[in-house]
């Protein structure tokens, strides 16, 4: 298994490769990266006691999952005043770019998320890359990268303030741990 630890952004702060990569010997590739997800602030003290809930598939462009982003640009302020900062476990990655796809809402059954590349303009007019994951636990919460002065008292007790990280790496010994924690829970 080899791994890498190095990430490289683009001047818009977005991460192109993993915090961590591993392949395994039939080629399968373990990614984890650092992604963004905004929501108001009245909603951060729900999220980090009971953990993110899935959107349902509705109006979504990727159908039901937890969104999130490699840019923070696509997160804040879009989508929200308080931004966190997640560790993200891809898995198995499905590769959207139009709004014609047959499986752009279908995905969640052969794959653990699903990927908007940047410059899909053909099913994300903005052009910002996006992400949507199937399940929760695939998700850490490191801390809050936008709007930590926005929290209430008790939300501030009970997450970091990641305002001055850059969007590159992992960066002190905690976030080290989690990712650590998060792929000994992948080898199980």
């Amino acid at each position: 298994m080899g791994s890498s630890n190095s990430t490289t952004v683009s001047s818009s702060g977005y991460n192109k490769t993993p915090v961590h990569s591993a392949t395994t010997s039939t080629g399968f590739h373990h990614n984890y990266y650092i992604m963004y997800h905004a929501t108001d602030p009245r909603s951060v003290e729900s999220i980090l006691n009971n953990g993110f809930k899935l959107s349902d598939s509705g109006g979504n462009m990727l159908g039901e999952g937890i969104y999130c982003s490699r840019n923070i640009d696509k997160a804040y302020p879009n989508y929200g005043e308080v931004v966190f900062r997640l560790l993200v476990y891809a898995g198995k990655v499905y590769k959207c770019t139009r709004q014609d796809d047959p499986n752009r809402k279908s995905w969640h059954a052969t794959h653990a998320s699903a990927w908007v590349p940047p410059g899909s303009v053909k099913l994300n007019p903005a052009g910002l890359e996006e992400n949507c994951v199937r399940d929760a636990n695939m998700i850490r919460i490191l801390g809050i990268a936008e709007g930590y002065g926005k929290l209430s008292k008790s939300a501030k007790l009970n997450t970091t303030n990641c305002e001055d990280f850059s969007t590159t790496g992992l960066h002190n010994a905690n976030e080290r741990g989690v990712l650590q924690r998060m792929i000994q829970e992948r080898s199980r």
